[in-house]
């Protein structure tokens, strides 16, 4: 934190200068006129109207909340006014005040929301409205994403690109290696049960990143997602409330409440979850001397419960500069109980039947606050930031059989810091340079205890991570084409009881974007990437997961890294767009678990290893077309080639391709009702111990508004068509076939209501804590 302290006062010591004005007494006029939004036609409150001669303000005015302004007793001359406002572009004119003009009326004066120097293309309508930016997809989240959704982790898994599994856990294009944000910030506790606490009406907006910039931290070895929440935008109350109901107990609500007067805004947002859901499986396990198998049959009930809220306050300070602050809690509670039946034959006799029970109990807490100061300059910004993240998590395990009992006791907790300065400036009129540090300071330890058999072991570790980093970018237009170039440094420690990593490494990055017409991008990007090691999986522990899986810590364990290189094609005609990206990923030290059987000890020994090399080749399509003015159909296909340098493991047939494919359609019916569809089917994909089978599903949602538009009523059916999660993995020793199924189908009703006003009156403004960095 030390090196940040001498740029943060460079930064921040600019100042801006005014000219003296020239009175002449006697000489002197008026000028007046009204602000407003180009895009929407509403007015824009507290803008600076400044005039000058020379490039210095004389004298000026804001704006009042109805757009007006009028600067009085100005003297004859000729100025140029300058009319800003945060997210928006620069107005300026000439004005003349002479005798025969004492009083100039500009009349209305339209202010464009500001691009940043990147070239768009917005795809938008009854679909999912999408952006493609340099670098970066944005899909807005609306009804074909929320409807049926309770969780932000339902309407993910609607988006093309995004995979969600059964536990939660979120892909990009087939990789589980990727970083998801909140607000442009990582979660430290399971993100998984995070977005499962977050309702989808909360989110404004998810960006996909493939390919990140050199502004962006560099974990992730497929990229980026980031979620942004809501901020308000409208003058006054407003608000909304929602609750919903689901067979088989489950239960949720979500509410909000946002106010915005003058200078100030405040925002309250919340939500709860209650559910059961029912869970069956089993597999059979065939040893490798023909003779002997291991057959298991399991079902089960888990009780999840979460909660979340956030408390959110802006301050415009004046047009150019707002400081905003918000606390957020994200929580979970998780309980289950669990049943089995295992059998072990030999040349088809029964040798050994075990019959037990197990519990199964996590609950944790996230807490985070972050102020935020941003500055808009006249050719520029600056942005500083600060958060912390405090958190626990706490796991239980219990089983009882036949012969055996286990239990298990894990507790853990973190105290993270992070601190950003970021500055960006124009110069030549072409050219913008991004500059900034990031430093992270993480403070984690970890106790446990686990009782096999009767006999109690106890350990525990500290963990403490510092990161810090620098970055620049520098984009131009050359001609239609978008340029952005970038470098970023990283120098991070990672230590328990002893030194366990250290390293500092480069990140380069590289986007091009040539626009092709009004509505037609073509592009290639390139970035390196850093996948570094979780702290359950290098510290120096075996923790027993059940009594037949131990997870194994590996001190050995590096960074992973990729060079990613991507070419893509995107386009918005009349009644359809169209997006297709071909894609490498050649990354080396990738980190996969691996699991192998202890003959002595009768379990699975689960441990993160290094893998060498790994090489992915891809195709990613998505798109979607108006069939008629009631039907239209959005959806994508990824499919992508998987090569691997790992000899410890000979698959018996080889999968040239993995793919998977969505489809999201929208039936517009009579009387407003709205039917939207959404199935999903993946192929037969290979990993590098085992091949998923083919999964399917489709969900329903039926939509109505009500009470004139403010309210909405759904009733949708999960799972409608579901055929579980099948694979085979392979081990030394012996090959497992596995199947789960989860509880289907799963029917809801669930009633939203908006209230309070909802047009969006006088500022516009992207603050982060909203979340984006670009």
């Amino acid at each position: 934190m030390k090196h940040l302290l001498p740029i943060l006062l460079f930064f921040i010591s600019f100042h801006v200068s005014a000219g003296e004005p020239n009175k002449e007494a006697g000489k002197t006029g008026t000028v007046k006129g009204i602000v407003k939004e180009k895009s929407s036609d509403n007015f824009v409150g507290y803008a600076t109207v400044a005039l000058l001669q020379n490039d210095k303000p004389v004298t000026g005015a804001l704006t009042k909340e109805d757009g007006s302004f009028e600067i009085n007793k100005v003297t004859y001359g000729t100025y140029t006014i300058s009319i800003k406002f945060i997210g928006f572009e620069t107005y300026e004119s000439t004005v003349t005040l002479d005798k025969d003009h004492k009083e100039v009326d500009l009349g209305v004066i339209t202010l464009a929301s500001s691009e940043k120097m990147m070239e768009e293309v917005t795809v938008s309508g009854e679909k999912v409205e999408v952006e493609y930016k340099v670098g970066k997809k944005v899909i807005n989240m609306n009804e074909t994403l929320t409807a049926g959704s309770t969780s932000v982790t339902d309407a993910l898994d609607k988006i093309p690109e995004i995979s969600v599994d059964g536990e939660g856990n979120v892909s990009l294009r087939g990789d589980s290696n990727v970083r998801v944000l909140i607000d442009g910030k990582p979660s430290q506790s399971n993100v998984a049960d995070v977005l499962k606490s977050l309702p989808p009406e909360s989110v404004e907006r998810v960006e996909v990143i493939t390919n990140p910039s050199a502004k962006y931290d560099p974990e992730g070895l497929s990229g980026i997602v980031n979620i942004v929440t809501k901020r308000n935008k409208l003058q006054g109350i407003n608000g909304n409330v929602g609750a919903g109901i689901g067979w088989n107990h489950k239960y949720n609500g979500n509410g909000s409440l946002n106010y915005r007067s003058g200078k100030w805004g405040v925002s309250l947002a919340g939500a709860a979850r209650n559910a059961q859901f029912l869970r069956e499986g089993s597999f059979e396990r065939n040893y490798a001397n023909g003779s002997d198998e291991l057959i298991q049959q399991n079902e089960g009930v888990q009780h999840p419960k979460f909660h979340y809220y956030k408390f959110n306050v802006d301050y415009f300070i004046d047009s150019s500069s707002v400081v905003s602050a918000y606390v957020r809690e994200n929580a979970w509670n998780f309980n289950g109980t669990s049943s089995f039946e295992q059998q072990f034959l030999s040349n088809g006799e029964l040798i050994q039947q075990i019959v037990g029970t197990g519990q199964q109990g996590s609950k944790g807490v996230s807490r985070t606050a972050d102020i935020n100061y941003h500055k808009d300059f006249t050719k520029g910004a600056l942005e500083l930031d600060f958060s912390v993240d405090k958190g626990e998590v706490n796991f239980q395990s219990f089983s009882e059989a036949t012969g055996l009992n286990f239990s298990s006791a894990f507790e853990a907790g973190w105290l993270v810091y992070e601190g950003q300065v970021d500055y960006n400036h124009t110069f030549a009129d072409r050219y913008k340079l991004e500059t900034g540090v990031e430093s992270v300071i993480v403070d984690a330890s970890s106790d446990n205890r686990q009782q096999f058999e009767g006999e109690e072991t106890t350990f525990g570790f500290p963990y403490v991570e510092s990161r810090h980093s620098a970055y620049s970018t520098l984009s131009t237009n050359i001609g239609q084409a978008t340029v952005q170039a970038g470098l970023r440094y990283e120098n991070t420690n990672i230590s328990s009881d002893e030194p366990l990593i250290e390293y500092s490494s480069l990140f380069p990055s590289l986007h091009v974007q040539q626009k092709m017409g009004e509505s037609t991008n073509l592009s290639f990007s390139y970035s390196r990437r850093i996948r570094r090691p979780n702290i359950d999986w290098i510290l120096p522990l075996a923790i027993m997961r059940d009594p037949q899986n131990i997870m194994v810590g590996n001190q050995e364990l590096q960074p992973a890294y990729t060079n990613s290189f991507e070419m893509g094609y995107n386009t918005s005609q009349k009644g359809y767009s169209l997006s297709a990206s071909v894609y490498t990923r050649l990354s080396t030290d990738v980190i996969r678990a691996v699991t192998e059987f202890d003959e002595e000890l009768g379990v699975n020994m689960i441990q993160h290893r290094n893998i060498d090399k790994t090489a992915n080749y891809g195709v990613s399509l998505s798109g979607d077309v108006s069939l008629t003015k009631w039907w239209n159909i959005s959806g994508g296909v990824d499919i992508y080639h998987f090569d691997f340098d790992y000899e410890a493991y000979d698959l018996p047939e080889e999968i040239f391709f993995n793919w998977k494919a969505k489809m999201n359609s929208t039936f517009r019916l009579p009387k407003q009702f709205k039917l939207l569809v959404n199935a999903r089917l993946d192929g037969r994909n290979i990993e590098v111990q085992s091949i998923r089978d083919y999964a399917y599903g489709v969900n329903l949602t039926l939509n109505k508004p009500v009470l004139k538009g403010k309210g909405n009523l759904s009733f949708s059916a999960e799972n409608l068509v579901f055929n579980g999660n099948r694979s085979t993995t392979y081990y030394d020793g012996f090959t497992q076939y596995e199947e789960n199924f989860s509880e289907n189908p799963i029917l809801r009703a669930s009633f939203s209501y908006r209230f309070g006003k909802m047009k969006m009156k006088g500022r516009k403004r992207q603050i982060n804590g909203g979340g984006g960095f670009m």
